[in-house]
C-alpha cells in the first residue's frame, strides 16, 4: 500500500525538545502558570484561582461539524487529559471566544483571526479556532497548528490551537479527533513530539525486526502509537483495512502510556515521583556517550524505555493485538486502548525522551514507570522529523546512529564484543531510580587530546588538528575574526577560531562542540567547511559551508560524509565568552 506522511503540527516556539517538556530554558522546562492569569481588555482570564486552565471555543461550525459536535470534540480531548491520575493539571471550558472590542461571541475567520491570535495584542482567552474552510491554516497539508501568545519566564500564560476544518473530510472524523488530541497535547502540556511505536508502524524505522513482513509491524505497533508522534500514516495493513482504519490517526485518539507519562512528570501528582514517600513508580537515569576512555556525552538522541518481563520484545511476528479481528471502539467510535495482555505490555509499557534535554552532558532520566525490567536503547531520529515536526533540538537530526541496546557489563565500543541490539535489562523498582546506565556508541576511536594554539583566526593560520582529537580551547565575542557566516536577514556572525582537518579515506566525520565553562549568556556555534573557504564573508547556504550546528543548548553536533581532502572546522561565539571542548571523530563501520 502507498503510505502517506501528513504534517501534524506546525509550531512557533522557540526552543524545542522531545519526549517531554516542548519549551525549556537554562532554569528549567516551562509550565502553565499555577496562579490565576487575567488581562487584556475584557479582563478575561486564562488560569484560574483554582490554577485551571481556562479556554475559551469558536463560535462557528468546523467544516462539515457543527458548532455543537465541534465544541464536544474539543470537550472531549481536554477531558482525555483532565483524567490522568497521576498528573495535577486540568482544564474547563470558559466558554465562547469573546470580541475584545465587544465582549460578544465570534466565530474566527481568515478575515477577523487576529482579533484573537496576536501575541502583540494578547486577549487572555487560550483561544480554540475553528478554521471551518481552511482560510487561516491553508490547503495543504497541514491539519492545524498550535502557538503560545503569552509565555514569562518559566510560566506560560496564554495559548492556542487551530483546527483546519477543511481536513475533516478528507482524513476522517475520528482521524481527526486523534490529530487533534495529539495537538492538544503540545497546548496542554506544554508537550513536544516523541518517537516509540509509531515510526516502527509507518515502515521507516531503522530498527529491523527479523521475520517481520511491514502489515505486520502496522498491526502490532500501530494501535500503540504515541499521541504525540509527528506524523499521521497510511494503513500498511490489509486487515486492519478491512476493518476500517484507513490510518493512524484512529490509534492516538486516545492517550498512551507515553503521555500519561510525559504530563505526570511536567505536573506530578503527591506521590508521583520515585523521590516521594510511598512512590509506586521508579526511574532510570544515565547518559549517551563516545569515547570508551574519555566518555565524551552526545545529546540530541532519542532514547527509549519498555518493560519486556512480562513479554518479549520484539513480540512474536503472529501476536494479535485484537483477538477476535474486531476493535472495540467508545461511544464515540475511538478505538479503546488495547487490552492488557503479557504478550503486549512491551508495546503499551514504553516511553521515550531526547537526552540531554535538561543537561548539555548527554544525561537522560526517566520517571514514572511501573515496576518491572527495561531494556533501554538509543536511536537516531526519523530524518523527515524537521521544523514543526521536529523532535528535540537538532536539526538536522544525528543520522549517522544505528539503535543500540544497553548492555551492562558487555557495553563497550567494538560492535564485535557488544552487538547493538543486544541487551541487559535494568530493573527498576518502586521508589527509586536505577542510575548509572552509560550507553556507549559502538564505532568511535579513543582520543588524542591537545590544546588551542592562537593566532587561529584567519584561514592561513588555522590550527591543524587530527581525526579521533580532543582539542580545549577559549572563545568570546570580540575576539579577532577573519570569516564571517552571513545569516541573510538575521546577520551576521565571527568566526573567532578556525581548525584544519585531513580526511584520508571516504568517512563520516562527527563533529562535537560543548560549552566548559563561561559567561550565563554565552551562545557557542560550530560549523564545517571545504577546503575553498576563504577569509571574509560566506553565506550559511553556500556550498561552501558543509555543516553547521547553532543549537540554544551550547552542545553542538554536526556528522557529514567526506570523501579524502582538507577540511576546516570553525568556532563561533555569537553572544559572551566560554572554554570549549571540540572533539573530531571517525565513525568506524
Amino acid at each position: 500500500m502507498m503510505r502517506a506522511l501528513l504534517v501534524i503540527v506546525l509550531c512557533f516556539v522557540f526552543e524545542c525538545f522531545a519526549g517531554g517538556p516542548l519549551l525549556v530554558t537554562a532554569s528549567g522546562p516551562v509550565r502553565w502558570a499555577r496562579r490565576e492569569i487575567s488581562g487584556g481588555p475584557l479582563k478575561t482570564t486564562t488560569v484560574d484561582a483554582q490554577a485551571r486552565v481556562v479556554y475559551r471555543v469558536d463560535s462557528g461550525p468546523l467544516g462539515p461539524l457543527s458548532n455543537a459536535q465541534a465544541v464536544k470534540l474539543v470537550d472531549r480531548i481536554f477531558k482525555l487529559y483532565n483524567d490522568i491520575p497521576t498528573c495535577t493539571l486540568e482544564f474547563v471550558n470558559g466558554g465562547s471566544i469573546l470580541d475584545p472590542a465587544t465582549g460578544r461571541p465570534i466565530d474566527i475567520t481568515g478575515a477577523n483571526a487576529g482579533l484573537v491570535l496576536s501575541s502583540r495584542n494578547p486577549t487572555f482567552q487560550n483561544p480554540i479556532v475553528f478554521d471551518s474552510d481552511g482560510s487561516i491554516t491553508g490547503q495543504g497539508g497541514v491539519l492545524g497548528f498550535f502557538s503560545f501568545l503569552q509565555v514569562k519566564g518559566l510560566e506560560l500564560h496564554e495559548g492556542l490551537v487551530v483546527l483546519n476544518g477543511s481536513a475533516v473530510s478528507r482524513i476522517g472524523e475520528i482521524p481527526f479527533l486523534g490529530v487533534f488530541t495529539h495537538e492538544f497535547g503540545h497546548f496542554a502540556g506544554p508537550l513536544d513530539h516523541s518517537q516509540i511505536n509509531g515510526w516502527i508502524a509507518s515502515g521507516d524505522s531503522r530498527l529491523v525486526f527479523e521475520g517481520f513482513t511491514a502489515e505486520q509491524r502496522y498491526d502490532l505497533f500501530a494501535p500503540f502509537t504515541e499521541t504525540v508522534y509527528p506524523f499521521l500514516f497510511s494503513n500498511n495493513s490489509s486487515r486492519l483495512a478491512s476493518l476500517g482504519f484507513g490510518n493512524s490517526g484512529y490509534f492516538i485518539a486516545s492517550l498512551h502510556f507515553d503521555d500519561v507519562v510525559a504530563m505526570s512528570t511536567l505536573y506530578p501528582a503527591a506521590g508521583y515521583l520515585p523521590s516521594e514517600s510511598g512512590s509506586p513508580f521508579g526511574g532510570i537515569s544515565g547518559r549517551i556517550i563516545v569515547d570508551p576512555l574519555l566518555k565524551i556525552p552526545l545529546s540530541g538522541l532519542n532514547v527509549v524505555a519498555r518493560r519486556v518481563d512480562r513479554g518479549r520484545y520484539p513480540p512474536s511476528p503472529t501476536t494479535k493485538v485484537y483477538l477476535n479481528d474486531s476493535v472495540p471502539l467508545d461511544a464515540d467510535g475511538v478505538p479503546l486502548l488495547p487490552e492488557d495482555r503479557p504478550e503486549l505490555d512491551p508495546l503499551a509499557t514504553a516511553t521515550s525522551l531526547v537526552n540531554g534535554m535538561l543537561a548539555p552532558d548527554g544525561r537522560f532520566a526517566f520517571v514514572g514507570l511501573p515496576p518491572g525490567e527495561y531494556s533501554v536503547y538509543v536511536e537516531t531520529i526519523n530524518p523527515n522529523a524537521l521544523g514543526g515536526s521536529s523532535i528535540g533540538f537538532r536539526e538536522p537530526q544525528l543520522s549517522f546512529i544505528t539503535a543500540e541496546y544497553w548492555n551492562g557489563q558487555n557495553e563497550s565500543a567494538d560492535p564485535a564484543t557488544d552487538k547493538p541490539l543486544d541487551f541487559t535489562p535494568v530493573k527498576v523498582t518502586a521508589g527509586a531510580v536505577t542510575t548509572g546506565i552509560e550507553i556507549l556508541l559502538n564505532g568511535f576511536a579513543t582520543t588524542v587530546a591537545s590544546n588551542e594554539a592562537e593566532p587561529n583566526d584567519k584561514v592561513k593560520k588555522a590550527q591543524v588538528v587530527a581525526v579521533d582529537s580532543i582539542l580545549t580551547g577559549q572563545v568570546a565575542v570580540g575576539d579577532k575574526a577573519k570569516v564571517k557566516v552571513d545569516f541573510g536577514r538575521s546577520g551576521s556572525v565571527d568566526v573567532q577560531d578556525l581548525y584544519k582537518v585531513q580526511v584520508s579515506a571516504n568517512s563520516v566525520l562527527l563533529l562535537m562542540l560543548d560549552a566548559l565553562e563561561g559567561t550565563s549568556d554565552a551562545d557557542i556555534d560550530l560549523y564545517c567547511f571545504l577546503s575553498d573557504l576563504k577569509n571574509g564573508t560566506v553565506s550559511i547556504n553556500s556550498q561552501t559551508v558543509l555543516g553547521a550546528s547553532f543549537s540554544p543548548a551550547n552542545s553542538e553536533v554536526i556528522t557529514v560524509g567526506v570523501a579524502p581532502g582538507t577540511y576546516f572546522l570553525g568556532v563561533s561565539s555569537a553572544a559572551g565568552s566560554a572554554k570549549y571542548r571540540l572533539a573530531v571523530y571517525r565513525k568506524k563501520n
